[in-house]
C-alpha cells in the first residue's frame, strides 16, 4: 500500500509531466512525418513546416493518414534553406504525427517528387481504333465500311496533334443512259482505299468522365476505284469525282469520349471530302489514354 510520501511524489511527477507537455504545446507546434522528415504545424493547423528538398514553391501537397485517407490539402508558400512552409488550404480532420505528406501536383519538376508516393500524372497521349459506316456521295451513293487507327498527343498547350490511319471499302450503284436512249442501265460502283492523315484537335472537359474532342485532319489515300464509262459528259464528270490512285482526303470529326480507368469508349461523327466527293461517317471504338 502506497505511503503518504509516495502519493506526494506521484503528484509531483504528474504535475511535472503536465507542465512539460503544456510548455511544448504553448510553442504552437505539433509534430508529424513527411517524406521521412519532421513536419510541424501551428496550433490551429493552418500552416505547417517541413524539412525537405523535394518540394518547391507552388507545389500542391496532400496530408494522408496511415490508411491512405486524405486529411488535408496545402500549398508550398515559402522556402528557407531546406525548410518548406506549407499553407493548409482545406482540412478534413486533425493532422497527426503519424500522417505523411505526398505531392499532388507541382509547378516544378515532377522528378522532385519522392518515388515512394503516387503523384499527379496528367495523361497527354492516347491511342485507339474505331470502326463504322461511311457514305460517299458519288454515283447514287456508296455505302462503305471504314476502319481507323487513331493516335493523339497533347503537348503543353491546349491543342493536340492527331494522326489517323484509315481503310475504307464499299459499293454502290449508278444509272447511265445508253445510246442517248431514255432507258437507263444500272451498273455497280466500288472503291477500296487506305492511307494516313494528320492534323490538330482540341479536347474539352478532358479530366471529366465524359469529354468531347474536335479535330481536323487531311492526308493521302491510295484508292482502287471501279466505275463504268459513261457517254454523257455530266455523268462522266460525276463518276470521276474519285479516281484510282493517290488522292487527297480531308475530314472534320466531333468525338464523344467516355473515359474509364484504363480504356474508354469513343463515338465519332465526321464529314469531309474524298478526292472531290463529299463523305459523311459514324464510327465507334475504344481508346487507351497514357
Amino acid at each position: 500500500m502506497a505511503t503518504r510520501g509516495e502519493h506526494a511524489m506521484n503528484k509531483k511527477l504528474s504535475f511535472a509531466t503536465f507542465a512539460v507537455v503544456t510548455g511544448l504545446m504553448s510553442t504552437g507546434f505539433v509534430s508529424g512525418t513527411a517524406h521521412g522528415k519532421s513536419i510541424k504545424c501551428n496550433k490551429r493547423q493552418t500552416t505547417c513546416e517541413v524539412r525537405t528538398k523535394d518540394l518547391t514553391i507552388g507545389d500542391r501537397v496532400g496530408v494522408f493518414n496511415p490508411d491512405g485517407v486524405l486529411v488535408a490539402v496545402g500549398e508550398v508558400k515559402k522556402i528557407r534553406s531546406q525548410k518548406r512552409t506549407i499553407k493548409i488550404k482545406k482540412r478534413h480532420g486533425d493532422i497527426d504525427r503519424k500522417d505523411r505528406i505526398a505531392l499532388l501536383d507541382t509547378k516544378g519538376s515532377l522528378n522532385s517528387a519522392p518515388t515512394n508516393y503516387k503523384t499527379y500524372n496528367e495523361k497527354n497521349r492516347s491511342i485507339g481504333a474505331t470502326a463504322g459506316y461511311t457514305y460517299v456521295g458519288i454515283a447514287q451513293g456508296i455505302s462503305a465500311f471504314e476502319l481507323n487507327g487513331v493516335s493523339v498527343w497533347r503537348p503543353k498547350g491546349g491543342l493536340e496533334y492527331v494522326v489517323r490511319g484509315s481503310f475504307i471499302s464499299g459499293e454502290g450503284e449508278t444509272a447511265i443512259n445508253e445510246n442517248n436512249d431514255t432507258s437507263e442501265a444500272t451498273y455497280g460502283v466500288s472503291l477500296t482505299g487506305f492511307g494516313g492523315m494528320g492534323g490538330i484537335g482540341y479536347t474539352m472537359l478532358k479530366d471529366k468522365p465524359m469529354s468531347f474532342r474536335v479535330e481536323g485532319v487531311a492526308g493521302l489515300l491510295y484508292t482502287q476505284y471501279d466505275a463504268p464509262a459513261a457517254e454523257d459528259e455530266g455523268e462522266t464528270a460525276a463518276l470521276n469525282d474519285i479516281e484510282s490512285g493517290i488522292g487527297l482526303v480531308s475530314k472534320g470529326t466531333i468525338s464523344a469520349l467516355w473515359n474509364l480507368e484504363k480504356i474508354g469508349l469513343s463515338f465519332d461523327l465526321a464529314t469531309g471530302m474524298y478526292h472531290e466527293a463529299p463523305i459523311g461517317s459514324f464510327a465507334a471504338g475504344l481508346h487507351h489514354p497514357f
